[in-house]
Formats: C-alpha cells, sequence, structure tokens
C-alpha cells in the first residue's frame, strides 16, 4: 500500500509505502520525507515488532 504528497512547487515528497510480511500481521512501512532529490528514508517497524514480540 502507498500513500502521501509530493509538492511540486517546493520539490518536497512525504510519502508512506507499507507492507504487511506474513499474513495477520502488523505492517511494515516506509516513510519517504524532504526533498525529491535526496529524501529522508524513515522504517517504521515498531507495531511489527511488537506483534511479533507478543506471539
Amino acid at each position: 500500500m502507498a500513500s502521501g504528497a509530493i509538492d511540486l512547487g517546493r520539490a518536497a515528497l512525504d510519502l508512506r509505502v507499507a507492507a504487511q510480511p506474513v499474513a495477520d500481521s502488523a505492517e511494515v512501512g516506509l516513510r519517504l520525507t524532504g526533498p525529491v532529490g535526496a529524501p529522508r528514508r524513515l522504517p517504521e517497524l515498531a507495531a511489527f515488532l511488537r506483534w511479533r514480540a507478543e506471539r
């Protein structure tokens, strides 16, 4: 799943890409923010790691 926005006027991104690596698990996400030429990559793993720890 992907969601977010691209601001062409500012040449900026705010995107999130997510996947569910295991059936019935929490999502693993990657957020891309900042300038189009060099966005920051921020992994979103907390929900998946919490789900894995509870198993």
